[in-house]
């Protein structure tokens, strides 16, 4: 039952960890045609592609630049994330507390409901 906010919480943090390497990577002017940077910048362009254009992304000389729109993309899907997560974990609990309910009621029904043997 936990397995659903399980995987929402680790696809946050994957998303997450991803987004904050690529701001770092960006201020710090990281050489684009290493294939690590390339392979992040290319993954995490489909993450960012909603938020260009909402912010500028300010220069710091040369090729350190002030990725805005990834910090925005970040707090945006943590923010989610985590709400999603928070949602989804007390659904699991309210269900299996009406499944403990449930299983209660029927145990209970069983018991107050004596076989009767129809007369001949």
């Amino acid at each position: 039952m936990k397995a659903l906010s399980k995987s929402i919480s680790v696809a946050t943090l994957v998303v997450g960890a991803l987004l904050l390497l690529r701001f770092i990577l960006k201020l710090a002017g990281a050489n684009t045609t290493a294939a690590f940077v390339a392979w992040l910048y290319t993954v995490t362009g489909g993450l960012m592609s909603p938020f260009h254009g909402i912010f500028p992304t300010p220069s710091l000389g040369g090729l350190s630049v002030i990725d805005l729109p990834a910090i925005t993309a970040l707090t945006i899907y943590v923010g989610s994330g985590y709400g999603l997560t928070v949602f989804t974990a007390s659904l699991e609990k309210n269900l299996r507390i009406s499944m403990l309910d449930l299983k209660k009621h029927l145990e209970s029904n069983d018991k107050d409901q004596t076989p009767t043997i129809p007369p001949r």
